[in-house]
């Protein structure tokens, strides 16, 4: 299983999250989201949205867009949810862009994902 820390340091806007920085995951296998953010709401969106020429390895779909909603029990507690690849995913290794909007507002960053054959 491969892990994606994401932590956001400050809800101002403009703010760039801290993701980590390349993955790699097989085909088939499954990815965790863990997301921190200041104090605030206890829940938002992730969006992972990948190059029109490369295929989304969550939903098959050529630039696909995957989102998820994500809520934490407390200010304390990551927020968590994991993906699973397609285990006919044809991606090898991609830029895609991923953006959190919590409170209305958007925090994006364009990490690297490498799934293996």
């Amino acid at each position: 299983m491969a892990v994606v820390n994401v932590s956001l340091d400050s809800l101002a806007v403009g703010t760039v999250p801290s993701v980590t920085d390349s993955i790699s995951v097989n085909k088939g296998g499954k990815v965790t989201f863990n997301i921190t953010w200041p104090a605030g709401t206890n829940n938002g969106t992730c969006k992972l949205v990948f190059n029109s020429t490369s295929q989304d390895p969550f939903n098959d779909e050529m630039g696909g867009t995957t989102s998820f909603d994500f809520n934490r029990a407390n200010a304390n507690a990551p927020a968590t949810n994991t993906l699973t690849v397609e285990a006919d995913a044809t991606v090898g290794t991609d830029t895609y862009c991923l953006t959190l909007t919590i409170d209305g507002n958007d925090y994006s960053k364009d990490p690297m994902m490498d799934i293996d054959p």
